[in-house]
This record gives structure tokens, sequence and C-alpha cells, in this order.
């Protein structure tokens, strides 16, 4: 496992590597950047960016995660300056239904409907 799991404020969920373009804003539409997914989890996500936000600072995120489109809202829980930028770590805050369900599926935890109710269509 790579310095991810050893830091102070690492969840106990499994990360799994996942490269994919993320939008990310601010609190005000110029904070506005792209960055790099690292590694997703359910309750999380790490990023490369030539923009590093400080800690603690409120993102909203936005990812293609297969055929769906998460929005999550999250919090940076830690930084690493880089020459050129560098990496950050994102703990979610809000996730709507959908996006729950798809950062499951990306993670191997999607859960299954209950009990006597179908599947949803896909």
């Amino acid at each position: 496992m790579g310095t991810m799991g050893d830091r102070d404020d690492a969840r106990t969920t499994t990360r799994i590597p996942f490269e994919a373009l993320v939008e990310v804003a601010g609190d005000k539409e110029t904070d506005a950047f792209d960055a790099q997914a690292v590694d997703v989890s359910g309750d999380g996500m790490h990023l490369r960016t030539a923009y590093l936000p400080d800690v603690g600072q409120p993102l909203l995120c936005r990812f293609d995660a297969g055929k769906d489109t998460v929005t999550a809202a999250g919090q940076v829980v830690w930084r690493e300056a880089a020459a050129r930028g560098g990496e950050f770590g994102i703990r979610f805050t809000d996730l709507d239904e959908q996006s729950e369900m798809a950062i499951g599926k990306l993670v191997g935890v999607a859960e299954a409907p209950p009990e006597g109710e179908p599947a949803s269509p896909k």
C-alpha cells in the first residue's frame, strides 16, 4: 500500500487506483481548476494538480465514473507541495444518492437492493 494508507487521517475504506479528470471548484467561480485523480474510496479522493488548495478548504468535485457523473462536496484534509503544484486529499462531506452509488460501484461496495426490491434498471 502507498503512503496514503500510512496517514493519520486515512480511512479504513479501501482505496482503488482511479484515473480521471476532475473538475474542482472552490468558494468562488474563479477558484475552479482541473485535477487528475490518483485514487478513490467511499470516503474521499487523492488528487494531483498544478493548484493546491488549503487544508480545510471546502470544494465541489465533479467527475465521470463509468456511465455516471459524480458530484461530491468535500473538504481538503491534507496537501503536499511539489515542484509544479502537488497532491491533496479530499474527504467527501456530501454525496447525492446517485453519486454515492457510482462511487460504490467504483470501489466494489455498491449495495444490493433490499430484499424483495428489484435492482435499478441500467
